[in-house]
């Protein structure tokens, strides 16, 4: 899980890496693979960092590709020598969550244009796509528009992949993430009092729990707009063609109410609209409104015990946030 900024595209800059990841000798040796895969769209021009390295030593690199026309066209993102096979690893999770998705809904993830391994690093390449606006003028009117279809896309997630849990699967897949959850002792007393709760409702038999798709990062960062054949303020506000990227973190069998609650915080959603998202994601799930509370309390245990790079004190800084936010429109 990855901490989140305010905007996916920022200014090209070549950090300093202590490792030996040469971004220079990258885009060259990318350049005839790229030329071969994309010479029936355009022909490859300049090739450049989409965004700065982070610090993080695994983090995959991604580089912008445009035409010779100075157009986008493409976006390369190539493994860290850290861990050579993460991307490979991320499509293939990301096929996997299209095809549990299945051919409608699942049309918002991208198909590879290309993939393979270049001195040894996984690297995959999309098809470029919009980022949404920043503007604080176009922004707010673009997330007018944007937010019905996403938040009516999610709610199809979960009707479409709800499944049972089997009765093995409940003690790993939620009774010891709520037990985690419950005894971590960084965690606020909010959090930590609600997964005792959801724990007995559990052992009582008044929640039974379902798994569904789950993005596991969803905001606004990484939700694209289609380039379509239009320009300037009709490509911004044509957000009926969006695009969900950065699937690595996703499961096919995953946990409900994350994605929607850090979906609303992203986008904003009043508390009255969240509540009737939540209500329908409870009728697809099968459980009463208060166990939306219970989904959300089991994906943050989970999550809590696959923090990898993310800070601990942000973790709980999030999931009592998250927390919060729900029990707010629960009264």
């Amino acid at each position: 899980m990855k901490p989140t900024v305010d905007t996916l595209y920022v200014t090209p800059d070549i950090p300093t890496r202590t490792d030996n990841f040469n971004v220079e000798q990258l885009k060259q040796d990318l350049y005839k693979p790229l030329t071969q895969a994309l010479d029936d769209q355009a022909s490859v021009g300049e090739i450049s960092l989409l965004c700065p390295l982070k610090p993080v030593m695994d983090d995959s690199a991604k580089l912008l590709v445009k035409d010779t026309a100075g157009h986008p066209i493409a976006v390369v993102l190539c493994s860290s020598p850290v861990t050579p096979g993460l991307v490979a690893r991320g499509m293939e999770r990301t096929r996997l969550v299209k095809q549990a998705l299945g051919s409608d809904i699942g049309r918002v993830v991208l198909d590879p244009l290309l993939e393979g391994k270049i001195n040894g690093l996984s690297y995959a390449v999309l098809p470029h796509c919009q980022p949404l606006s920043s503007s604080r003028l176009i922004w707010p009117v673009q997330r007018a528009l944007l937010s019905p279809h996403v938040f009516q896309w999610l709610s199809r997630v979960t009707e479409v992949t709800a499944s049972t849990v089997h009765a093995e699967q409940v003690e790993p897949d939620f009774i010891v993430p709520l037990k985690y959850l419950a005894e971590l002792e960084a965690m606020t007393e909010r959090v930590r009092a609600g997964a005792q709760q959801v724990l007995q409702r559990l052992a009582d038999g008044k929640w039974s729990p379902r798994h569904v798709v789950m993005h596991n990062d969803l905001w606004k960062g990484n939700i694209l707009l289609e380039d379509r054949n239009v320009s300037g303020l009709g490509k911004q506000l044509s957000t009926e063609h969006f695009i969900i990227i950065d699937w690595m973190g996703a499961m096919v069998q995953g946990y409900a109410m994350y994605d929607l609650i850090r979906l609303a915080q992203s986008l904003k959603l009043g508390g009255r609209q969240l509540r009737e998202h939540v209500t329908t994601h409870c009728q697809f799930l099968g459980c009463d409104f208060i166990d939306a509370r219970s989904h959300l309390l089991a994906a943050l245990g989970y999550l809590g015990m696959h923090l990898e790079h993310f800070p601990l004190p942000r973790f709980v800084q999030m999931a009592d946030s998250c927390l919060e936010k729900i029990e707010q429109i629960q009264g």
